[in-house]
């Protein structure tokens, strides 16, 4: 079961050794649960199975299009944040990723500190929207959830 203390953080990118540092970087950085995978349909999958806070996405993957896969994340998984981390370096595309639900757009190569701050920033705003359901929840329930703090 998810518990906020525990993030858990996919990356997804076909380029192994990539995979291979960004994993490192932020495992080194205190992060325990992270994934890697090397395809679009392979981080759909992972994220239907558990519940992950943040995906750093490469745009340009073997299976699928990363806006595609972003797409399908924002939709079906609207509580990830999803970060893009690509080569592609040209404005339109970063303002499309973002207008489609990209919390951050990063270029690379990705500098370590850009990197976890990028992510910390991911795993805070998860945070957020994860509480604001739960108050909402609990706010437009019918029935009182602890009736015995009424008994007085």
């Amino acid at each position: 079961m998810f518990r906020e203390q525990e993030p858990s953080i996919i990356i997804v990118d076909d380029e192994q050794h990539l995979l291979d540092s960004l994993a490192l970087t932020l495992r080194s950085k205190g992060y325990e649960h992270v994934f890697t995978c090397t395809q679009g349909s392979e981080v759909l999958s992972l994220l239907n199975e558990q519940r992950c806070q943040v995906v750093l996405l490469d745009l340009f993957l073997p299976d699928l299009s990363g806006e595609e896969v972003l797409s399908r994340i924002c939709t079906e998984h609207p509580y990830a944040s999803v970060i893009i981390i690509t080569g592609n370096n040209e404005v339109e595309t970063a303002v499309r990723c973002i207008q489609a639900g990209a919390l951050d757009y990063l270029v690379k190569p990705v500098e370590q500190k850009r990197l976890v701050t990028s992510v910390d920033r991911a795993l805070k705003h998860s945070a957020i929207l994860l509480e604001n359901r739960r108050l909402r929840s609990r706010l437009l329930h019918q029935e009182v959830q602890n009736p015995q703090a009424f008994e007085h």
